[in-house]
């Protein structure tokens, strides 16, 4: 498994070229993730109008929705000469409402709406009632357009303004049957739909060994890549979206860069800029207790345990007084010992009581025993520890 991943992204970081993305590659799809958030839906029996929404839908590369009635329409539902056909009740009823088959699960997704219809007796049909009075289309922007065989569009469009008042509706059209693409391309060329709000984009930073991404869109898989005089020893990743931060001290310790990248992995694509940081192996590992005015510094050993707290960082928590010689606090994960040294009785050493999870700051000198692991040495407010109290903030050094 490690080998497939070392493989996978050493494909990847040769596929991108470098760290940041490919300029002509962004401008690229910029047009067409512009166009993702307008939505064609429309209603048609005859099929008329669904030509002219299947038009505007590959003009402007969009998303499109045929709103189908539970309960279809036959030929004999539409003859208008026929005063008790179906088409001409619901038409005479306020209240008609004809169901629709599903729904749109992501239509808050959509800025623009392009609602296309046919004109029964100089209205939009019921079923268009139906739909706008499903969904919240509060901010969006509601452009209607409509098929008949000569009455005008201005009649439907003032009634079903009133079934979706939070919406911004914009002048509609009304197309005749067989009109050209070049009829609706004109048409389209004249609608000024409103500017999108761009989102937020990834960014990657590093301090104190900790990477950190904000904005991170969903499906993100935050990449870091460690390095070893140029080759590619070990990969980590971690998916998540908003902000993504991440503890890398105790990762790939003999690598001496980390390249860290996002990505999209359903399409294999970066994200952001990436960064690239040598690492400093030796700089001692050293955190800072406060309480208050209090202060005590400790430089951790190199073992498993000291590395996994000092991941662990930034903590505030409670500090508590135990015998007459310790301060002890449990950290919100326990520490593995698998390669750490036996505390031996000394004054100042910082330690870990396996058994119970808790760290120990020794103020004065204690027995050595089973389950009590060493993790440093107070270094600088030895005469501190005795003071600390209540809540402590405990931060790398």
């Amino acid at each position: 498994m490690k080998k497939t991943l070392l493989f996978l992204f050493a494909v990847i970081l040769f596929c991108s070229g470098s760290l940041t993305s490919s300029a002509a590659e962004a401008e690229k799809s910029e047009k067409i993730q512009e166009r993702k958030n307008i939505l064609v839906v429309y209603f048609s029996c005859t099929g008329t109008t669904k030509e002219i929404a299947e038009h505007i839908h590959q003009m402007l590369h969009s998303d499109i929705y045929r709103i189908e009635p539970v309960e279809p329409y036959t030929s004999e539902d539409l003859n208008y000469n026929l005063s008790t056909s179906r088409a001409n009740r619901e038409q005479n009823d306020v209240g008609a409402r004809p169901a629709i088959v599903g729904t749109i699960d992501n239509i808050e997704q959509y800025d623009s709406i392009f609602l296309g219809y046919p004109i029964w007796w100089g209205r939009a049909p019921k079923i268009i009632s139906t739909f706008l009075e499903s969904y919240d289309f509060s901010g969006k922007t509601i452009v209607p357009f409509c098929t008949s065989g000569g009455s005008g569009i201005d009649g439907s469009e003032a009634e079903l303004h009133t079934l979706a008042q939070s919406a911004k509706w914009l002048d509609g059209r009304r197309f005749s049957g067989g009109s050209s693409e070049e009829a609706v391309k004109s048409w389209l060329d004249t609608i000024e739909l409103p500017e999108l709000t761009p989102d937020a984009v990834p960014e990657i930073y590093f301090e104190n060994e900790v990477v950190t991404v904000d904005n991170v869109p969903e499906n993100a898989t935050l990449i870091f890549a460690f390095y070893q005089k140029g080759v590619l020893i070990h990969v980590e990743t971690k998916k998540g979206n908003g902000t993504i931060s991440e503890n890398i001290s105790d990762q790939a310790l003999d690598a001496d860069m980390m390249k860290a990248f996002l990505w999209d992995m359903t399409s294999i694509r970066p994200l952001c800029n990436g960064i690239a940081v040598q690492r400093k192996k030796s700089t001692p590992m050293q955190i800072k207790v406060v309480s208050g005015t209090y202060e005590v510094v400790y430089e951790l050993n190199d073992s498993r345990a000291a590395k996994e707290l000092y991941a662990q960082l930034p903590l505030s928590l409670e500090v508590e007084n135990y015998g007459r010689n310790e301060k002890i606090f449990y950290p919100p994960e326990k520490l593995d010992t698998a390669d750490t040294p036996l505390a031996a009785a000394g004054k100042g050493t910082l330690a870990y009581y396996a058994p119970w999870g808790d760290v120990v700051m020794f103020y004065d000198h204690y027995e050595a025993g089973n389950g009590l692991f060493a993790l440093g040495k107070v270094i600088s407010g030895e005469e501190n520890i005795e003071k600390l109290n209540g809540t402590v903030t405990i931060t790398v050094y």
